[in-house]
């Protein structure tokens, strides 16, 4: 598995016609880094989820799933910073539970496959306890937050 961008020398000599000329050519393979940021928040709490791809030197193709269709309202940075970063972002208003997959796709060699990184959306819930009590009483009030893969408290 590359670890870093290589080149390779592809060289050809003919067995039949031995006095043709050899020929080389280079070829790249340019290796990138997805990194896909997860989250947890409350139902109708807005929020973004966010793919970043680094290492890169042109531009890739990102596209967002859920379940197999492909979500809208995606935001990716149209050119690689100087730091050769490419940032993807999905904002959702109301986030659905699930796993979302942050699909990238090479602009600089396509015959590349495309490149599948996960991203988890868990919606908590919160359960509270209010009280009223007199003056110099003791009160105890309760917050329970849980999710729903689990469900049991996380806090």
């Amino acid at each position: 598995n590359l670890q870093q961008d290589t080149s390779y020398t592809c060289n050809t000599v003919s067995k039949t016609y031995t006095h043709s000329n050899p020929a080389s050519v280079v070829v790249g393979a340019n290796v990138f880094v997805v990194t896909a940021e997860s989250r947890e928040v409350t139902a109708s709490t807005a929020t973004t989820l966010t793919c970043r791809i680094s290492d890169l030197t042109s531009v890739v193709t990102v596209t967002w799933k859920k379940d197999g269709d492909v979500q809208s309202g995606v935001v990716t940075d149209s050119s690689v910073d100087s730091r050769g970063e490419q940032t993807s972002r999905l904002p959702m208003t109301n986030p659905v539970d699930g796993t979302y997959i942050c699909v990238t796709k090479s602009t600089l060699y396509p015959s590349s496959p495309e490149f599948e990184t996960e991203a988890y959306l868990y919606l908590l819930t919160m359960e509270v306890s209010s009280v009223e009590v007199l003056v110099n009483t003791a009160a105890v009030v309760t917050c329970t937050v849980g999710n729903e893969r689990d469900q049991k408290p996380t806090v």
